[in-house]
């Protein structure tokens, strides 16, 4: 993807977290998961340069950031953080849900978000088929 808008960075913090093996149950929510499904919904979002979360191997994410490539308005994107922050807080019964976006920079690739489509189809928590 050509880079022909602003780059700016995008993270979540403040989710629960914990063990894969021992709080897996308890719903706590995926910081990957939940940033990776926000990102798919908006239009103006063109390209995503990296997703990074996590702590350790077997870990619930508390927090992922992703650069992204985007190319509408900063402020609607800005209020946009809000709203969402306001949704995974009350959906995750946790007030210390935050979402922030800064202006930065990105040396790399951008890719399409199709790539996101795997986190997106998962929910955070016991996957059962």
């Amino acid at each position: 993807i050509m880079n022909n808008g602003g780059i700016y960075s995008i993270k979540i913090s403040g989710m629960r977290g914990g063990h894969s093996g021992v709080d897996i149950d308890e719903n706590r929510g995926n910081a990957l998961i939940e940033l990776a499904k926000i990102l798919t919904e908006r239009e103006d979002i063109e390209g995503i340069g990296e997703l990074l979360g996590g702590d350790a191997d077997n870990a619930i994410p508390r927090s992922a950031h992703a650069k992204i490539l985007f190319s509408g308005d900063q402020d609607e994107l800005h209020n946009w953080a809000r709203e969402k922050t306001l949704e995974i807080q009350t959906r995750t019964d946790n007030a210390k849900v935050e979402i922030t976006i800064e202006e930065t920079e990105h040396d790399g690739e951008f890719h399409e978000k199709h790539i996101l489509h795997a986190f997106v189809s998962l929910d955070s928590g016991v996957e059962t088929w």
